[in-house]
């Protein structure tokens, strides 16, 4: 039995590849035929489509398409091809909502330059949906309008320059109130007498340096409000966008910031690289970069302020999908 099946085996198998790809008669059918298994095949039509797609963000001079939605950490809607509107859900967070609409003016081969346009607002009543503010301030309001423009260029077909800048026009005024004073005095000088007062504290505890590290004091706050928010003064980014065989990408990023309340000013530099991925309507990207941060000035208690300066690793984290 087991020679007689051999044969019979062997015939089949030869019959088989004769009629499909090792005839030339059958091979472009057999193709059609089996291309739902061809997976290299698959894999370069994904490719292309993710090389296919432009990165809509507030560092590239692109915009969505009429009708296509962006909804992640940042809500975007495309009214025409050329124009969006949309919002931060960070600032609203911050309890200072944004709104920003975005007109892409000129567009080539290489070449794409658009221009922004946001407005902002906060007070001490937005902002305590998140911190006590009214207890540290007897005065916060910012309203502010910034205009901005980016411009993205093509060096390359797997390399694109992305360049932003953008200033605020408008108010930012703060006031500490005797609580807020008090507070930013203890988070400076832990275990030292606040100015006036009569009490001895002079005592001294092991934690003390450990608690005044941790605590944060209103100015650092609203500072942070103010970045969380996008209420800078100036802001110059550059972005390098390498495009990989896959169609994901990399970006390289250099950041300037310009902060400022009353008369404290807060200049923030940064570096990142991160790596962008694209998954039919879903992107992520993720990165890892370093920043320095220099605090000179007036404190919002009159303390003069001479260039104390910090480094710390900041991550990058962003998602969002498209359709």
């Amino acid at each position: 039995m087991l020679s007689i099946k051999k044969p019979i085996i062997q015939i089949i198998i030869t019959t088989v590849l004769s009629t499909t790809s090792l005839n030339p008669l059958y091979a472009s059918e057999a193709s059609n035929d089996l291309s739902w298994f061809h997976l290299p095949e698959k894999k370069q039509i994904d490719n292309q489509k993710r090389n296919d797609v432009q990165i809509v963000e507030d560092f590239t001079a692109h915009t969505l398409a009429a009708g296509e939605f962006k909804l992640g950490l940042n809500i975007d809607i495309g009214i025409l091809d050329r124009l969006m509107v949309g919002t931060s859900l960070l600032s609203i967070v911050a309890g200072a909502p944004r709104l920003e609409f975005k007109v892409n003016v000129w567009n080539s081969s290489k070449h794409s330059i658009s221009t922004t346009l946001a407005g902002a607002y906060a007070d001490e009543n937005t902002l305590a949906i998140w911190m006590d503010s009214k207890k540290h301030f007897d005065e916060l309001n910012a309203a502010v309008f910034q205009p901005g423009l980016t411009w993205s260029y093509s060096l390359s077909p797997d390399l694109q320059l992305h360049t932003h800048y953008r200033v605020s026009i408008g108010t930012l005024r703060v006031d500490l109130s005797e609580f807020g004073k008090r507070e930013l005095w203890e988070a400076k000088h832990p275990g030292s007498n606040y100015p006036g007062d009569t009490s001895n504290s002079n005592e001294e505890t092991d934690n003390q340096e450990e608690i005044a590290a941790s605590r944060s004091s209103p100015s650092l706050r609203t500072l942070q409000v103010q970045a969380l928010a996008g209420l800078p003064q100036q802001q110059f980014r550059v972005v390098g966008e390498f495009k990989r065989e896959s169609g994901h990408r990399i970006f390289v990023a250099a950041n300037a910031t310009w902060l400022k309340i009353n008369r404290l000013e807060s200049r923030i530099f940064n570096i990142k690289a991160s790596h962008h991925w694209i998954f039919d309507n879903l992107h992520l990207r993720i990165g890892l970069g370093v920043q320095y941060q220099v605090l000179d000035g007036r404190d919002l208690d009159n303390e003069v302020l001479d260039n104390e300066n910090s480094v710390i690793p900041i991550p990058e984290f962003e998602f969002y999908f498209r359709f």
